[in-house]
């Protein structure tokens, strides 16, 4: 189906179980898949440049090749299966109008660039069981990001990024070190319910990292 320009929906019987590589690339006016139940595998850009506008990935699914969904600008919003245990590299890179992207419990690894440039992005929840979180460089307007669990390892994860980001209370592995290590603008307050910073007030640290011309300083509150 490679540059068909007049196909504008797909439904697979969960027979299918792989899509394989580019099988929709631009596809510039598919606006609609259903994916089937017995889907497992969608390969190295096969949606690349298509007119997506909302996706649900069946929990059947277990592997996304990387930039599967790559330049997808009319996309809005996905949610990811609960079988899928790593997003691969630019797998949404470009996708500008994203807004809203659901994580299942049980992701480990979020690898780079895999949300780069998704400039309508505003918040993120981090599953708990994140253990490699990078890949949103260029999502200048995140303004909360909310993690679960413990501390990810991290690669230039927020250049560009001014945010306030909510870490558990009493979770030792986030470390004013860790914190600063995530570059970017940002501000941290701990939270017992998710979303709800403890602020100095509280008698519990928050932390503002500053980055002005790659020189990083940071502030603490006590």
């Amino acid at each position: 189906f490679y540059g068909m320009e007049n196909v504008t929906g797909a439904v697979f019987a969960d027979s299918v179980e792989r899509i394989e590589d580019g099988a929709f690339w631009n596809c510039v006016a598919l606006e609609k898949v259903v994916l089937g139940e017995g889907l497992k595998y969608i390969g190295t850009q096969t949606f690349r440049n298509t007119g997506l506008i909302s996706l649900i990935i069946p929990d059947s699914v277990t592997t996304m090749e990387h930039m599967a969904f790559y330049s997808c600008g009319k996309l809005k919003s996905v949610k990811i299966g609960a079988s899928v245990e790593s997003l691969e590299s630019y797998l949404f890179g470009d996708c500008f109008s994203l807004t809203k992207v659901t994580f299942p419990e049980g992701l480990k690894i979020i690898r780079g660039a895999s949300f780069q440039n998704c400039v309508a992005l505003t918040e993120l929840t981090i599953p708990a069981s994140v253990t490699y979180f990078d890949g949103f460089y260029g999502c200048s307007n995140l303004k909360k990001i909310i993690f679960c669990g413990d501390a990810p390892s991290i690669h230039t994860t927020f250049n560009s990024v001014t945010a306030t980001i909510f870490y558990p209370d009493g979770n030792t592995t986030w470390t004013e070190e860790v914190m600063q290590d995530y570059q970017g603008n940002l501000t941290w307050y701990p939270y017992t319910v998710p979303g709800v910073g403890k602020r100095a007030s509280d008698g519990k640290p928050s932390l503002t990292w500053n980055d002005v011309n790659g020189a990083t300083s940071y502030q603490v509150y006590r």
